[in-house]
């Protein structure tokens, strides 16, 4: 899938609230993102928590999911993907809008 490996995609990952431990914060695996075939499967992962308001950057191909949340409040999070321009998005529901849903939906 050409579109999954494209560089010209970044992934923006803005808390909404003060992230505990327990709230299943973003956990990521580094370096993974440099990887040409899936690899070492046991590789160390990092939680990366933070403050309302604090900004994660990272590439879609880094190892990167959201750890569990065994405390009593959501982690809410405002998440972009990036593409510059002539970039390839990979298919799938994330990606996917209809011509008829554009502009639907807008915060006020």
């Amino acid at each position: 899938d050409v579109g999954a490996f494209d560089g010209r995609i970044g992934l923006v990952q803005i808390a909404l609230v003060d992230t505990e431990p327990t709230q299943g914060p973003l956990e990521v695996t580094p370096a993974t993102h440099l990887m040409v075939s899936p690899g070492n499967q046991n590789l160390p992962s990092l939680c990366v928590q933070g403050l309302a308001g604090s900004v994660s950057i990272y590439s879609p191909h880094l190892w990167h999911r959201g750890s569990a949340n065994t405390h009593r409040q959501e982690r809410a999070t405002l998440r972009l993907t990036l593409v510059a321009e002539g970039g390839l998005l990979p298919p799938g529901i994330p990606y996917t809008m209809q011509a008829e849903d554009a502009w639907r939906w807008w915060l006020e």
